[in-house]
């Protein structure tokens, strides 16, 4: 799924001559990647070796991050675009 969301942001920067912009868009993409799996493993990690939190309170607690980090990048999408002057 990486690699073809990759793929196919290359194809549509170049097809639409923005490269620029979909490369940006790349960046924040990967970006969220790296945010949310560094949460996801200190959020394993808590869950295999702490007994200090109910387990539901991880789950909701995970979710609830990614939930706002996946807001957070929309978001993103939408302030390049804007920024570029691309409807």
């Amino acid at each position: 799924a990486v690699t073809l969301r990759h793929l196919l942001c290359l194809l549509t920067g170049a097809v639409s001559g923005e490269r620029e912009v979909f490369a940006e868009y790349l960046l924040s993409i990967y970006q969220f990647y790296r945010f949310s799996a560094s949460f996801i493993f200190v959020v394993t990690i808590l869950i295999s070796y702490t007994k200090i939190f109910p387990l539901n309170s991880y789950f909701i607690t995970g979710a609830a991050v990614l939930a706002t980090l996946y807001l957070i990048r929309i978001i993103r999408l939408f302030i390049i675009f804007i920024n570029k002057n691309i409807s």
